[in-house]
């Protein structure tokens, strides 16, 4: 039977410091001979028949890594110029995920969101964008597009009623693998636009409602918003 036992938590002999023990919860069946020759890391991570540069670490960079996110879905942005304005159209599409996205707990959505300028000025944003979203990244966008689940109870659905309190699901405008969607934004008097992709982590409404301060786009110390594409076009 071996000394040791995955998962057993025991004194050890620490390779660091010669002569003394360390506490040690052990990942595999190791002898104290081999913990002493081979490092408490290897007892840490791996067993007596894997050296620990074969063993598999669980490590995991999250959900909300730009790098993550820009790897799963890509952005194209084409402009045309109109008489008065530009009409901007973006491409984007999961090209990396292999499951819808926004995935994950029902809250999180995507905004593509379109700020207009003329002569350096922010253009008015249009009244077909919630008012409860404009906040952080998307705050003087001129049009926006929720992208994700919506759910409702009795008329309509609703961007800020979470899923716990749902009779139904409303929408689901989610990027599923190999179904680019396109939209388009036409922006009157525009001589530029500023396009992003953003990702938020849940309805600023429903995080209102349960008394989170949200003013300066954090959520319990991290960012309500995240980034994953920005693209700027002029005429």
């Amino acid at each position: 039977m071996p000394q040791y036992v995955a998962g057993e938590v025991r004194m050890v002999p620490d390779p660091r410091q010669p002569g003394k023990m360390m506490q040690l919860k052990m990942g595999g069946d190791l002898k104290a001979s081999e913990v002493a020759n081979n490092g408490a890391e290897i007892a840490r991570y791996s067993t007596r028949y894997r050296p620990l540069n074969e063993s598999h670490k669980h490590s995991f960079v999250g959900t909300e890594d730009p790098e993550f996110l820009k790897a799963a879905i890509s952005m194209q942005v084409e402009t045309e110029t109109l008489t008065d304005g530009l009409r901007v159209r973006v491409t984007l599409e999961n090209t990396g995920a292999g499951h819808a996205v926004p995935t994950g707990h029902g809250l999180k959505r995507y905004l593509l969101a379109v700020t207009g300028a003329a002569g350096g000025k922010t253009l008015a944003p249009a009244s077909d964008f919630p008012p409860g979203e404009r906040i952080g990244e998307s705050a003087d966008a001129t049009q926006a597009v929720l992208i994700g689940r919506n759910f409702k109870a009795g008329e309509g659905a609703d961007w800020s009623l979470p899923y716990w309190r749902a009779e139904a699901e409303g929408e689901d405008n989610r990027l599923w693998p190999g179904k680019p969607q396109v939209f388009e934004f036409a922006l009157p008097g525009a001589d530029a636009a500023d396009i992003k992709l953003i990702l938020r982590r849940g309805s600023p409404t429903l995080l209102k409602s349960h008394g989170m301060d949200i003013s300066r786009g954090k959520v319990a110390g991290a960012d309500l918003d995240v980034v994953v594409h920005n693209s700027k076009v002029s005429r």
